[in-house]
């Protein structure tokens, strides 16, 4: 067996165990070990039986080796791939919504004073009010608002004229 040393240097002369070599070399069994020690290392590892090219005699086997450590910092930053970057997303969601929510409530919010004032009877709409600017339903509502108020101070404006004018 041959593994890499953590220097980057490659390692021979490792022993297999006799359970390995009964059940790869001895029996021609493929074999996979989920945790083994090799040099104080633990590796996740697959060994597998070498025949002699056109037989059925083993010659050899091959031993293929993932340090188990090395398997856990990738699994680690996968899953920190997979996991975070979603909940990123998902939080700048979040506070886009929040803000725009927040924008819309103002709007609604100046809007509704408008309308109040109409129904306490003032009939003048301020011109300054930032949801007529908006493109959305929310600005239309806004527009809509003020041309009612137009139209009241209009319809008042000739009802005052008209009764002046009876007198």
């Amino acid at each position: 067996t041959t593994v890499e040393e953590t220097s980057g240097q490659r390692r021979g002369g490792t022993k297999a165990s006799a359970q390995v070599v009964q059940a790869v070399l001895d029996n021609g069994e493929e074999l996979y070990i989920k945790s083994l020690d090799i040099g104080g290392k633990t590796y996740s590892a697959y060994y597998f039986p070498i025949y002699q090219e056109g037989t059925s005699q083993i010659v050899g086997m091959l031993f293929v080796g993932k340090s188990t450590q090395a398997y856990m910092t990738h699994l680690s930053k996968s899953l920190l791939m997979v996991v975070g970057i979603p909940v990123i997303c998902l939080l700048i969601g979040v506070v886009q919504a929040f803000y725009l929510a927040r924008g819309m409530a103002k709007s609604m919010k100046m809007s509704t004073k408008e309308i109040s004032k109409v129904a306490d009877g003032v009939l003048k709409y301020d011109d300054n009010n930032r949801a007529i600017r908006r493109t959305d339903e929310i600005g239309d509502i806004a527009r809509a608002t003020k041309e009612v108020v137009g139209s009241l101070s209009d319809i008042i404006g000739n009802i005052s004229t008209t009764s002046r004018d009876l007198d």
